[in-house]
Formats: C-alpha cells, structure tokens, sequence
C-alpha cells in the first residue's frame, strides 16, 4: 500500500480522531522519526529523505473521517 503521513488529533468529548493534516504525495514509507512538534522526518524504500512540516493553525481545520476513508489531500 502506498500512504503517507496523516497526523490524527483525538476528541476526548467524541471519542474520535480527527484527521487534521496528510502528505498528499504517496510514498513506500520504510521509516519515520518526529523532530519536534510540527516537523516529521521520513524515508521511503527508494532512498528519498523528506521532512513534512505543518502549521499549528492546522489543527483547528481537523475534518471527520469515516473509518478506512482516504483524504489524500482533500478536506472532506
């Protein structure tokens, strides 16, 4: 399966995740390292080393997703 990041906030109140950020580039990920609170470092089975950054605000965009939902990029 090709994927990569999707950064999840959890609702308490809910008891659900939230998507609020993703990689819409797919890739073989084969490891991955967080580097601070905004920064995810990553390399793929083809040797590409990237770091994926995301801004605070994006957290207060985190969209619903039904389960096995893909976003892909997309807001909903």
């Amino acid at each position: 399966m090709v994927e990569s990041f999707h950064l999840l906030k959890y609702n308490k109140k809910d008891k659900s995740m939230k998507i609020f950020a993703d990689n819409v580039t797919p890739r073989y990920i084969t490891s991955m390292e967080l580097i601070d609170y905004n920064s995810i470092a990553g390399g793929d089975k083809f040797g590409n080393f990237y770091i994926t950054r995301y801004t605070p605000q994006a957290e207060e965009t985190a969209v619903q997703v039904p389960y096995g939902g893909l976003l892909n990029g997309a807001s909903e």
